[in-house]
């Protein structure tokens, strides 16, 4: 499994926020911030000078259930979002974010 793409962002005055709500699903003992939370849920976070979240990079062969941290997260994450996934079966799918939800759509490849 790996990741195709993404565009990603989440400002930094949401970051506690998204943390807070990462606490209540996972236990995050050793994890301070956002960031040390995804990197423990095996997603590797880029900040830019601002500490605003401008990229986000699987770093693991396999998912748990990812969905669910991103739906966790996904009103601290700007709408436009999304993260874009390849199965090892050839699936593929994207976590889409509008602002308050996170959808799970999965591609329709269609030969002409």
């Amino acid at each position: 499994m790996s990741q195709v793409g993404s565009k990603f962002f989440v400002k930094a005055e949401n970051k506690h926020k998204a943390f807070e709500s990462l606490q209540e699903l996972y236990s995050l003992e050793d994890c301070k911030v956002f960031e040390d939370a995804m990197d423990y849920l095996n997603w590797n976070v880029e900040v830019d000078k601002n500490y605003n979240v401008v990229k986000v990079d699987f770093m693991a062969e396999n998912l748990r259930d990812d969905y669910e941290i991103f739906e966790a997260i996904s009103p601290f994450v700007e709408s436009g979002s999304f993260i874009e996934m390849l199965g090892e079966d050839g699936r593929r799918w994207r976590w889409l974010f509008n602002g308050e939800t996170c959808k799970e759509k999965f591609a329709r490849i269609v030969w002409d």
